[in-house]
């Protein structure tokens, strides 16, 4: 059987910290990133209809999203496993495109 990579490759070094302030409750702008019916709502543009594949929030679960176009057209799917989460303050996990990107090797 072969083991399934979930995000662990040769750049696992390169960290990637993103900050942003929203004019909601810190607990339910965490839970977005957390809930499968909520992450579908808002991640990708606005072209791209997303379905959480699988999503186990917890340390070591991994998440898989398939993002279509809007118009049925396939789309990319991005997996990879939760490394840390603290709620409300703290959520590391791994990206890693499953399927070719749109931006080709740029988007990667």
């Amino acid at each position: 059987m072969q083991k399934e990579d979930r995000g662990e490759t040769a750049d696992a070094g390169l960290v990637l910290v993103i900050t942003r302030q929203f004019d909601a409750p810190r607990e339910r702008v965490f839970d977005a990133w957390l809930d499968p019916a909520q992450i579908a709502k808002w991640i990708g543009p606005r072209s791209v209809k997303a379905e959480a594949l699988e999503l186990r929030p917890q340390a070591g679960g991994a998440y898989r999203i398939d993002m279509k176009g809007v118009d049925g057209t396939n789309g990319p799917v991005v997996g990879g496993i939760y490394r840390e989460i603290i709620r409300p303050e703290r959520l590391v996990f791994t990206w890693k495109w499953e399927t070719g990107h749109p931006m080709g090797r740029f988007g990667r």
